[in-house]
């Protein structure tokens, strides 16, 4: 209980910091929010508006007002010339976009990535093996998002299989949504299937060197009661933490693939927040950004006690 109160504190620290550093960029970034508001108005009424926004005041001063804002649950205000709507409206559709594209990612990584590591891993250095990687250096080369013009192309453009474009709400017909994040997250998952299996593969072959693999063997085992029963489990645990750690890499990736795929999540919101000097509407989405990232590791922390009694015993 005490070490998971740590790591509580640790979140909000990391989550103060990134709003705090994303705050002083953002205060060194050339251009007026107040005129991109106010449009044709004149140099009085700007001045006006950049009082409203609070552009007049110090940057930690305005740091601080945000961080009172947003501890309580009001994210801001999103301003544009015929007025104000507040940045959860916003932000309220585009995060589930966000969310389920990386969570089908995730799933797509590791259903392919498992078994790929461990059948490498069991064929290492055969042509079998040798292919399969060849393949996953292929794939880390390619950005995520030339991957995905290619899948637009062939899949979407000449196949006509699936959409290239738009998003469906699971709650609007459950087929078309899961065909609308096809393509984007096949994309978003391409890159780290090969890392991941790599990964696994690497820590998979010395697993098999063990003594406790040469006793299974001994007893008579099949290969593949050891591979899945006992090879797997310690072999997981590298993987367990760059999963955690590619979280930023997902999230990164994202924000370029809903671009490609006009998709209405969080990476297009930031984009347009910038675009357009929000300002305040840019803080709140790095914020529930950083907020998740740590959150996820917080949550592999945990898994990893479960999966290395070592861990959980010291």
């Amino acid at each position: 209980m005490r070490a998971l109160a740590r790591r509580l504190l640790v979140l909000v620290v990391v989550v103060f910091f990134v709003s705090l550093f994303t705050s002083l960029l953002i205060d060194l970034t050339p251009g007026d929010p107040a005129a991109s508001v106010a449009g044709f108005a004149s140099e009085e009424q700007i001045a006006v508006i950049r009082h409203d926004l609070g552009l007049d005041q110090n940057v930690f001063v305005r740091f601080g007002n945000w961080t009172k804002d947003f501890a309580s649950g009001d994210f801001g205000n999103y301003y544009s010339v015929t007025g104000s709507r507040p940045v959860w409206d916003q932000l309220k559709p585009a995060l589930p976009v966000s969310m389920f594209m990386m969570v089908y990612a995730m799933i797509i990584t590791l259903v392919i990535a498992i078994p790929l590591g461990v059948l490498s891993a069991y064929k290492a250095g055969s042509v079998l093996d040798r292919v399969i990687n060849a393949l996953a250096f292929g794939a880390i080369s390619l950005p995520n998002f030339a991957f995905g013009l290619i899948l637009i192309y062939w899949v979407g453009v000449k196949g006509r299989w699936l959409p290239v474009g738009g998003y469906v709400s699971p709650s609007e017909n459950l087929g078309e949504h899961f065909r609308s994040l096809a393509l984007p997250s096949i994309s978003l998952a391409a890159g780290q299937v090969a890392s991941y299996m790599r990964l696994l593969r690497s820590d998979m072959i010395q697993t098999l060197q063990e003594d406790f693999i040469l006793m299974a063997k001994a007893k008579g085992m099949s290969a593949r009661r050891i591979l899945w029963m006992h090879a797997l489990k310690p072999s997981s645990l590298t993987l367990l933490t760059v999963a955690g750690l590619n979280i930023g890499a997902l999230i990164g990736g994202a924000v370029v693939l809903e671009i490609v795929f006009t998709l209405p999540g969080m990476g297009r919101l930031i984009v347009e927040a910038i675009s357009a000097k929000q300002y305040v509407a840019l803080q709140s989405s790095v914020a529930l950004i950083a907020f998740f990232y740590v959150g996820v590791n917080l949550i592999v922390d945990v898994f990893y006690q479960i999966v290395d009694p070592r861990v959980r015993n010291g």
